[in-house]
């Protein structure tokens, strides 16, 4: 048996559908295959810029802490210069030892002081003065160039020779392994010019614990850093060698001819700082993945509806482009015509009158000149009304004279078009240009223009007066005349003038007044504020 005609269309449908499906979904399936490939990518170099990212920042924070370890250490090294100083100066009056203990105690006192742990003198390379005493003495009588470390004699016979600052660092030194001595040559000007004398050398002993604790190594902030203390000659001062196995960021600090490196890596390694907002971005990832997989399918399947309503909608534009076009045309031609009665009306009646003038001057020329003026001066009141009626239509044909020449400009051609057009006595109060936007400016004008046309068309009046004034923050406009009134509160089937006008001073927040009554004559008034109405 064969189907029902109308059920071709649903089965079409039907499998329009399934095949639009199918497209769907590969195209989907495609799309999260490219999406997944692009997430794994970009989860390794995301990893990267992420350490990269933590590095930067601890290789700062390494930096500000070596900083601070290598200012605090420079404060006590000048310490040491401060006593090689006096020495120089001191070191061969026979009351030596007293002037060295006095010397020392001071610098003990001095703010910078903090973690010292004596000043020793070594006359001839042999400690003979230490500062303080007490629970020093076995320093007294130790000669640095006769120790049993090699290192140490090295360090030593350089303080010498190049008479700067040497380290004995902790690594090098016998018993407390954080003790660092600094040690320095001193050399005796002689007066006969002959070369200095070598006198002997100055110590300090530094304790580095209390040094480490005065740079804030342990301080935590947003990346707290695990540090390691190397010296020079590779021996771990402070913290342990698994942090310089860990790919740290490391920080030169120079010091007295030598370079220790401060090494740092965050708790838990590396590794521990990039886990948790990589999982993030990997999740976050997966989501993108999924949900532009499924904008893909649902924009597919609609992909054959859109292409309808799109070509709808330009059939629609294409008709309306083509509505806008006849429209503009129909205001073309609807605006020439008006022109065009404009000029019948007005200058076209004038430049009849104008001919007609001539000419009957021309014959009493001929007969009797004396006659001639009457139809002269005829003829001339016809060309100012003419030329009157021409600069009314030309300022409503250019848009930009508002503006240009102005708001008082205006009115007073328009007052001259309505005498020489209508004969009407017009009085025009304007004062000077106010300083106003052309927004109001405009408003004013076309509200003028139709309060005028009223009294033309419907107020049998003679006389006219128009009235524009600025007081403080406000600008009024009035326009009152002498003619036959009308009730304000009836209404006028066909007649929108007064409508329009109330809409231009309501669309600027401002207000329009009506003052009239039968055989009273009839009085305008709109004001408007200077400021943007609320």
């Amino acid at each position: 048996m064969r189907p029902p005609r109308s059920l071709f269309p649903r089965r079409l449908d039907r499998a329009g559908q399934r095949t639009s499906n199918r497209r769907a979904l590969v195209s989907a399936g495609l799309v999260l295959a490219v999406m997944l490939l692009a997430w794994y990518q970009s989860t390794g170099w995301y990893r990267s810029q992420l350490l990269s990212e933590y590095k930067a920042q601890a290789a700062l924070r390494a930096s500000l802490r070596g900083n601070a370890l290598a200012l605090a250490l420079e404060q006590r090294f000048a310490l040491l210069n401060g006593l090689q100083t006096y020495v120089q100066l001191e070191g061969d009056t026979p009351d030596f030892e007293q002037a060295f203990q006095q010397m020392a105690a001071a610098l003990c006192r001095t703010s910078c002081a903090q973690g010292i742990r004596w000043f020793s003198a070594a006359p001839e390379g042999v400690v003979r003065y230490i500062h303080p005493t007490r629970g020093n003495e076995d320093e007294i009588g130790r000669a640095p160039l006769t120790d049993p470390r090699s290192q140490v004699r090295e360090q030593i016979q350089r303080a010498i020779d190049s008479r700067k600052i040497v380290l004995i660092s902790p690594g090098d030194a016998l018993g407390n392994e954080l003790e660092l001595v600094a040690q320095q040559a001193v050399y005796l000007s002689m007066e006969d010019g002959q070369e200095d004398r070598y006198w002997g050398l100055v110590a300090i002993a530094i304790d580095l614990f209390s040094v480490l604790q005065e740079a804030e190594l342990d301080i935590e902030t947003d990346i707290t850093l695990d540090y390691a203390l190397r010296d020079g000659a590779g021996h771990v001062l402070y913290g342990s060698q698994d942090i310089l196995d860990q790919d740290p960021v490391i920080h030169l600090i120079p010091l007295a001819g030598d370079a220790w490196e401060l090494a740092g890596v965050p708790e838990g390694g590396w590794e521990a700082q990039v886990r948790r907002p990589l999982r993030i971005s990997q999740i976050a990832w997966l989501i993108i993945a999924i949900l532009v997989a499924g904008l893909a399918y649902l924009v597919i399947r609609h992909q054959g509806a859109l292409e309808h309503a799109f070509a709808r909608q330009r059939a629609i534009t294409e008709q309306n482009i083509r509505l806008h076009e006849h429209a503009q045309q129909v205001a073309v031609l609807e605006e020439r015509q008006r022109i065009a009665r404009e000029l019948h009306d007005s200058v076209s009646q004038a430049l009849y009158g104008i001919g007609l003038g001539a000419e009957t001057a021309r014959e009493l020329l001929q007969r009797d000149p004396r006659q001639a003026v009457e139809p002269l001066n005829y003829v001339l009141s016809l060309a100012e009304a003419g030329l009157s009626e021409m600069r009314a239509l030309v300022f409503e044909l250019r848009p930009d004279s508002l503006q240009r020449e102005g708001l008082v400009a205006a009115l007073n051609k328009q007052a001259a078009a309505l005498k020489a057009r209508h004969g009407l006595e017009v009085i025009a109060s304007l004062g000077q240009e106010p300083d106003l936007p052309i927004e109001i400016k405009e408003a004013l004008y076309r509200i003028a223009q139709e309060a005028t046309n009223n009294v033309v068309k419907h107020a049998q009046a003679r006389r006219v007066e128009i009235r524009l004034e600025q007081e403080g923050d406000t600008v009024s406009l009035t326009v009152q005349d002498d003619g036959a009134g009308f009730d304000p509160q009836a209404d006028y089937p066909g007649h929108v003038g007064l409508l329009s006008m109330q809409e231009r001073a309501q669309k600027l927040g401002g207000t329009l007044e009506v003052e009239s009554a039968p055989n009273s004559g009839a009085r305008l008034t709109v004001t408007l504020p200077l400021a943007d109405p609320p």
